[in-house]
């Protein structure tokens, strides 16, 4: 058998289990790495959850560190083109052959335990996750960049203790899963706190930052905001340009301190000490922790950095950012969208976190990593004549973006859109790129979670433009190619299953 043909049964095998489909636990996927050996106790990790914006966070800062000098391994999903580019050390990843290699180790034990009554058969995202540690370890980076799949408590990703973890923002997403509140999702997200760890975070919904604080305190964990320069925090403590350290952040807010949050001087002085009744490392807040975190987000505030943007280029954009070492002027990210600077001052944040255990980077490093991030599917310009730019907003927050991010950083006479999702999206994200649209192409991508354009055009009816559907991904784009006038714009978005198969379909 070649390569190619084992390659291609090794990915049928993998795709397979997603007929078992979302079984939130790690029951499994712990019994699972204890066969393998525990390939991720040796490894050094930044664990990064959130709704959006986690894949991106997760890039920049790997380009980051891998311009420190770091060999940098990063996890993220869905893949573009590619499942190899799930996996990646060093921006190298995963061969054919070496993933064929480990499919043959990790089958057997999946299937033995997929046997066992009592676990049931693992899914398809704690078989990938496993097989992307024993790639891991196999390489031995100094740190692994590891973004979280879905939610955070139950996630398979969530078998690490990371040296900093990251919950970028939380808004509805997965509500039949996660729950029907922004406050219930923050809960499931706040599962990935750890006992000591730092927390940084870019939220600013009050309910998402209380949870978030409560989770906090109960596990002494030190806890680290990202704003906009000029955003009111609450009493949030501003950042030294001294010593390099967030003020306020005292003996209490150190790894590892019997303290915990709070019992420091400055930003933690007189927080309360407990949140409330909940669980512990990779159990989410419990019950208490709703009420805990109404009085915890008032008493602790956050230390923090800021950032704002300064300029808007054809190639992405300039920004500042004040953190843990001082401010840094015009930083150059060839990302669209003033998301993406968020996205940035967070990772930012996070690279300054890491000079604690012992992986400092310097100034010059950060600016490196920046100006090197690419990150397909967001915002990304494929063609200029006529203009196809694809993204892969999912979502109402992550589409409302998209919608005022458009006329930022595009001139054209008309948007023709190509919209795919998946059925359990919320179709509310439609009503802020519909209007944008002259002519909008309903379609489905290839998997079997996707909707189908009936169910779009119903949502689509209020819609005023023109409606057209198209049976696959690769139809909807040549048809608005060939719709497009000069001066237009072709817009494909809606999933990044949608965005990867517009890509392929487009460079042939």
């Amino acid at each position: 058998m070649d390569l190619d043909e084992s390659y291609n049964r090794a990915l049928d095998w993998i795709h397979s289990i997603g007929r078992f489909g979302m079984k939130p636990g790690l029951e499994r996927v712990t019994a699972l790495l204890e066969l393998l050996g525990n390939p991720h106790r040796e490894l050094n990790f930044v664990h990064i959850g959130g709704t959006n914006g986690k894949g991106s966070t997760a890039a920049i800062l790997a380009e980051m560190l891998r311009a420190a000098g770091y060999r940098t391994a990063l996890y993220t999903s869905p893949y573009i083109l590619s499942f190899t580019n799930r996996m990646a050390v060093d921006g190298a990843e995963i061969s054919p052959g070496e993933l064929v290699e480990l499919v043959g180790l990790i089958r057997p034990l999946a299937e033995q335990l997929g046997s066992d009554g009592s676990l049931g058969p693992l899914t398809e995202f704690e078989v990938v996750t496993a097989l992307a540690l024993c790639f891991f370890a196999r390489r031995r980076p100094d740190l692994v960049v590891f973004e979280v799949g879905l939610g955070g408590r139950l996630d398979a990703t969530n078998v690490v203790t990371p040296l900093v973890s990251v919950i970028t923002n939380v808004s509805l997403e997965h509500t039949q899963v996660l729950g029907s509140t922004v406050g219930a999702i923050a809960r499931e997200k706040a599962g990935i706190i750890k006992p000591g760890v730092p927390l940084v975070t870019a939220a600013l919904d009050e309910t998402v930052l209380a949870v978030i604080t409560a989770a906090c305190l109960e596990r002494r964990a030190p806890f680290y905001r990202v704003l906009p320069a000029g955003e009111s925090a609450g009493g949030c403590a501003g950042v030294s340009a001294g010593e390099g350290e967030i003020e306020g952040a005292g003996a209490g807010a150190n790894a590892g301190s019997s303290q915990g949050v709070g019992q420091g001087t400055g930003a933690g002085a007189g927080a309360g000490a407990g949140a409330g009744a909940g669980g512990g490392p990779g159990q989410g807040p419990g019950a208490g922790d709703v009420a805990g975190a109404a009085a915890a987000s008032t008493a602790v505030p956050a230390a923090c950095a800021t950032y704002a943007r300064q300029e808007i280029v054809p190639e992405g954009q300039y920004f500042t950012y004040r953190g843990l070492h001082g401010p840094l002027d015009r930083l150059f990210l060839p990302l669209r969208g003033a998301y993406q600077v968020t996205n940035a001052a967070t990772a930012l944040l996070c690279a300054e976190l890491l000079s604690k255990p012992g992986f400092p980077v310097a100034a010059g490093a950060l600016r490196r990593g920046l100006a090197a991030t690419r990150w397909p599917g967001r915002l990304e310009v494929l063609s200029q004549e006529p203009l196809l730019i694809l993204d892969g907003a999912h979502n109402p927050e992550a589409m409302r973006q998209l919608a005022a991010a458009l006329p930022a950083y595009f001139r054209y006479r008309r948007l023709i859109l190509v919209l795919g999702v998946l059925a359990d999206k919320d179709l509310q994200m439609l009503d802020s790129i519909l209007p944008l649209a002259a002519i909008a192409i309903l379609t489905r991508p290839d998997v079997p979670r996707a909707a189908g354009p009936a169910a779009l055009a119903a949502a689509a009816a209020r819609f005023s433009g023109e409606i057209r559907t198209a049976g696959t991904v690769g139809q909807a784009l040549e048809t608005a190619l060939a719709l497009a006038g000069p001066g237009d714009a072709v817009l494909v978005t809606g999933s990044l299953y949608t965005v990867s198969e517009a890509k392929a379909h487009f460079r042939g």
